[in-house]
């Protein structure tokens, strides 16, 4: 990965963090603080990123809900509780294939580098929309309920 391109990946993070932290407290986009899941991912120290790959599912509470993905046209349905993140249902859909893999980041969250093999580059990024909305935070952050739909669109980098 190229240094422009790295560049270019943190100062979208940087712009998307700056707007997240300025929302309103009642923004329905902001989870609150909680416990890190038993997902794979290596311990990080202050300043530092951590990579990690996701293939396992997690398991969830009861009163799960079906939350519609779509990745490059291919479908999934997220068996999820209220209130689980965007990346927390994505590790549960590694049963059905999807497949990515991404970077922790401590101030930040964590950033998706490419799903089912295909990685950000020259310029493209994998954008998540909730409810066909571009999120304005990211997927550690997004905070899913009953009947919403998640998307991930390879575009052009902001």
């Amino acid at each position: 990965m190229s240094a422009k391109t790295i560049l270019g990946a943190l100062l979208a993070l940087i712009a998307v963090s700056f707007v997240a932290f300025n929302l309103p407290q009642s923004s329905r986009f902001i989870a609150p603080p909680q416990e890190q899941s038993a997902a794979p991912a290596a311990t990080s120290s202050p300043g530092s990123a951590t990579a990690s790959s996701s293939r396992l599912a997690t398991s969830t509470s009861p009163g799960q809900a079906g939350i519609a993905f779509t990745v490059d046209a291919q479908h999934y349905t997220a068996n999820v509780a209220d209130g689980a993140t965007v990346l927390e249902a994505m590790r549960s859909l590694a049963t059905e294939g999807l497949v990515f893999t991404g970077r922790e980041y401590p101030s930040l969250g964590f950033f998706v580098e490419s799903i089912n093999d295909k990685r950000n580059a020259d310029g493209y990024y994998w954008i998540l929309y909730v409810n066909e909305t571009s999120s304005e935070t990211g997927a550690s952050q997004t905070v899913l309920f009953s009947g919403d739909t998640v998307e991930w669109r390879y575009e052009q980098g902001y």
